[in-house]
């Protein structure tokens, strides 16, 4: 029990010092005391006083020690809680944040064009600060500071598989890898934004900027290729075209995009055999492949002129609508970085096809005449709709 006394009670025996006095027997009754008996009293009564003395000396020390050491571990940590506490930020740096944040993250939509709850809280937040910094409270600061850390990191999450893939934008720019792209990879780093959100703010604004400087990239190279389909588109034939009209339409419309067109198997090898455009029966007239070795791939149509019927197919205007379905896988592939993007699901050749007849002027009933019953290929609203996002607005996930 802290602070009982270490030294003897009032009835407890005399210390060591008395008790180990010399014994010098006991003296007969009455008689008095000698002078050396005297002498030994003296020195015996200064000895008991002494140890008497040493005793609460000792208790007071003894006493004293574990509350002297208490108050230092004590004060040692009070220190080491004051060195780790979290950093309270003040009304205006909360509200410099949620403004910087909403900045960084502006335009941000989902696939169906509304806005994300987390920009519709921090809009809210914003406008609190707009209210009156002054007026909020510390559970409400702490509260919009949350919102932004949860706000940027669900931005990011959504910026990410746009632009956070070196693979995606370099087949995009076509082999190309610019300045942006090397500035967008550094700044694509979210370390320490959920442990502080001015410093998430603060690289939040340093990615949104090397992304707009990407997408200004993307958005020239998207503008050049739209152009050329547009003139790909009129690029017509009727279905009395005879041979030479077929071939001299298929000339026009590789050299507008920019491609070049070869002969070869319906096994020819794409470098990514899961990446060739085929009919499920193997019985394709035209292939293009995706591959990110190489842009020699990227860039020619192949005509598969070891097919059963190809004497017939080279004279059919078809033939014109195959390349351009063809160009469309590599438009899709352009924009999305892949012939496949999640937003197509399993309808890869169906929205293909309505890429096609919408942005390159794919004869949609001649098509569907000479691919009846491949359901693969058969073109539904919903495909119409999913070509659209991808050609309008780039988006290539649900």
């Amino acid at each position: 029990m802290d602070g009982y006394p270490i030294g003897p009670g009032a009835n407890a025996p005399f210390g060591p010092a008395m008790a180990s006095a010399p014994h010098r027997g006991l003296p007969g009754p009455g008689a008095a005391p000698s002078a050396a008996r005297r002498r030994s009293n003296v020195i015996a009564i200064v000895a008991f006083v002494t140890a008497i003395a040493v005793l609460v000396g000792c208790a007071v020390a003894l006493r004293r020690v574990p509350s002297a050491s208490r108050t230092a571990a004590q004060a040692s940590s009070g220190s080491a809680q004051g060195t780790t506490a979290s950093v309270t930020l003040s009304a205006d740096q909360v509200c410099a944040n949620v403004t910087s944040a909403m900045s960084s993250i502006d335009g941000w939509t989902k696939s169906d064009g509304s806005a994300p709850d987390e920009l519709t809280v921090l809009a809210n937040d914003r406008t609190a600060c707009g209210s009156g910094a002054s007026d909020l409270t510390a559970d409400q600061l702490s509260t919009m500071s949350s919102h932004t850390t949860d706000a940027l990191l669900a931005w990011y999450s959504a910026m990410q598989p746009r632009y956070g893939s070196d693979t995606t934008l370099n087949y995009q720019l076509d082999g190309q890898w610019s300045d942006e792209t090397r500035a967008l990879k550094s700044a694509f780093s979210k370390d320490g934004w959920q442990d502080d959100p001015t410093y998430a703010a603060e690289q939040a604004a340093k990615l949104r900027t090397s992304i707009d400087s990407m997408q200004s990239h993307l958005d020239a190279t998207f503008s050049d290729l739209h152009g050329r389909e547009n003139a790909v588109a009129g690029i017509v034939l009727n279905d009395s075209a005879s041979e030479a009209d077929v071939w001299n339409a298929i000339d026009s419309a590789t050299q507008a995009m920019g491609v070049t067109y070869a002969f070869g198997s319906d096994a020819a090898d794409c470098g990514d055999a899961a990446s060739q455009d085929e009919t499920d029966d193997g019985s394709a007239i035209a292939s293009f492949c995706f591959t990110d070795a190489t842009t020699d791939h990227r860039n020619t149509i192949t005509f598969v002129n070891d097919a059963a019927d190809w004497n017939e197919i080279k004279a059919n205007p078809f033939l014109l609508d195959a390349t351009k379905h063809e160009l469309a896988h590599r438009s899709i592939s352009i924009v999305c970085g892949t012939t496949e993007p999640n937003i197509v699901g399993t309808r890869t050749e169906a929205v293909t096809n309505a890429y096609s007849f919408t942005y390159l002027g794919g004869d949609r009933q001649r098509s569907e005449n000479m691919q009846a019953g491949l359901e693969d290929y058969q073109v539904q609203d919903q495909d119409i709709q999913v070509a659209q996002k991808i050609h309008d607005s780039g988006t290539c996930r649900w």
